[in-house]
Parts: C-alpha cells; structure tokens; sequence
C-alpha cells in the first residue's frame, strides 16, 4: 500500500479488483443508490427503534456506494474515520441487543446481526494487510446466508420476532363456592392454569418485498465487496 505524494490519497493493492469490472461496480452503486433511498424513506416514516435500525443499514448502503463508485483508490483517514464509525455502531447495535433482551425477555437476533453486519464494514474499511482472510471468508458466508434469509422471508418465521415469543403467566385457579356455610375452598397450585400471553418485541422483520429485496442484495453486495478484495 503507497500514498500519492500529491493528493494524500492511499493505492491499497486490495483495491484492485480484477473481478469488479466497470459495469458491475456500476451496477453496484445504483443498487447501493436504490438501497440508501428506500431506507431513508422508512427511516423517516417510522420510529423509536425500527427507526434506528433503518438508519444503521442507510450508513452501510452509503459506505458501499462508496466503495463500488472509487474501488481503486482509497482515503486513509476517511478510511480511518468509516471504521472507528462502523466499530462504534457494531459495539451500539451489540449493546441494544442485549439491553433490549432484558428488557423484552426476547433476544432480537435483527440487532445481533445488525452488530454483526457493521463488523462486515469494518472488515472491509481496514488495510488489506490487516485483515484476516479467515474472518473475510466467515463473513462472507454469513453474508450468504442472510441474503438468502431476507430473500426467502425467514427472518418473519422466527417465532420471537413474527407474532412472537410467549411468556407464561399463572392464573390461580377459582375459589370454590362455600358449601353449607363453611368457609371457601382454594383449589391446590397444582390445579392452577397456564395463561399463554403474547410478548412482542419493539422490532420485527419488514414483510414488504421491497425491503426484503433491498436487503437480501445490500447482503449479496457487501459479501461480493469482501470477495473482490
């Protein structure tokens, strides 16, 4: 990796990507283009969480643009600044994660893989010397797999995050009705009833094709970025 004397800007040999040719990485960016809006509209029209969720993949969808509109030369601090942000975001997504488990009883596995997503960028963002191979293939499995998810709709099947997870509730069994003026008779715990309550967690899975769509290619697309590289 060498810096133009000139213009501060880096050649990362990982940028140079013999099987990203010009109409691909084209073809790249609009889809990028398309993604970064579609989420920017969502964001807008919805709140609390689902809204920060939508505004986590915006980041991402305009991070790739990026990166398939300039994949030969990079800037190393805003290089630098994407993966300190990405990090941030990762570390954020995690920590919602967990939080939100607590406080919905339902682990939300679209924050985990949110936060795991943001790792993807990051991954992508560091110099090619200090990125490991083995991680880069993980992740593009990973990548696969949610792409196929987002695309065949599984992510909606899941239980906790469809009409989601229940939670058991005791409702104590009726007091029996006095007999011959004796005092009333509680029914034994072992009689008592089972009350199975819906829970539903603060976010769950987009059913329009769009958003499925977006999502399964921004998934096919930064899987590619990390292949190329």
């Amino acid at each position: 990796m060498g810096m133009h004397p000139d213009t501060g800007h880096v050649h990362d040999a990982s940028m140079d990507m013999p099987l990203l040719p010009h109409w691909l990485r084209v073809g790249w960016a609009v889809v990028f283009a398309a993604v970064l809006v579609l989420h920017l509209r969502h964001a807008r029209s919805m709140s609390a969480q689902a809204r920060w969720w939508h505004g986590g993949h915006m980041l991402m969808a305009g991070a790739m643009l990026g990166m398939y509109l300039l994949p030969s030369t990079g800037n190393a601090e805003a290089s630098l600044v994407g993966g300190l942000l990405f990090g941030a975001l990762a570390v954020a997504s995690g920590a919602a994660a967990v939080l939100l488990w607590r406080r919905e009883g339902v682990l939300n596995l679209l924050w985990v893989t949110s936060a795991v997503d943001m790792v993807a960028m990051v991954v992508m963002l560091v110099p090619a010397s200090a990125r490991p191979a083995t991680l880069s293939r993980v992740l593009v499995c990973y990548l696969a797999i949610q792409a196929v998810a987002w695309a065949g709709g599984l992510w909606a099947r899941l239980p906790a995050l469809s009409a989601t997870a229940l939670h058991d509730v005791v409702t104590p069994a009726p007091t029996t009705l006095p007999v011959d003026g004796r005092p009333p008779v509680h029914a034994p715990p072992a009689h008592d009833t089972l009350d199975r309550t819906a829970r539903r967690t603060g976010l769950t899975p987009d059913h329009t094709p769009d958003i499925r769509v977006s999502l399964a290619l921004m998934e096919c697309g930064m899987a590619w970025m990390l292949v190329v590289m």
